[in-house]
């Protein structure tokens, strides 16, 4: 391979792995069969509904008024639980069964 074609092949993987990075490797928590890695809060709330709990945390050291807030849901027909962070108003990850949901 020579210098150029190198080049090249960098600059392409350099332009790649932001969009690899939020590949949705599929989490099992669907949204009337849609991944919520992406969703605005509204669209979180309208298609999965309210969750189980909601925690909110400031986030230190990125300057003020930044939150990240926890949805808990609940899958009923398996007892399995579900963390979506939601940071600026965006899901941004989702958590498989990391605990339960905080009780009241």
């Amino acid at each position: 391979m020579d210098a150029r074609s190198t080049l090249l092949a960098v600059a392409l993987l350099a332009l790649t792995l932001p969009a690899a990075a939020r590949v949705d490797y599929g989490p099992r928590f669907r949204c009337q069969g849609k991944s919520p890695l992406g969703m605005s809060t509204y669209d979180l709330l309208r298609y999965c509904g309210e969750p189980e709990a909601v925690e909110r945390y400031a986030l230190r050291g990125r300057g003020r008024g930044l939150w990240l807030d926890r949805y808990y849901y609940l899958d009923r027909m398996t007892g399995q639980s579900f963390t979506l962070e939601v940071e600026a108003g965006e899901v941004v990850d989702v958590i498989d069964g990391e605990r339960a949901p905080p009780t009241p």
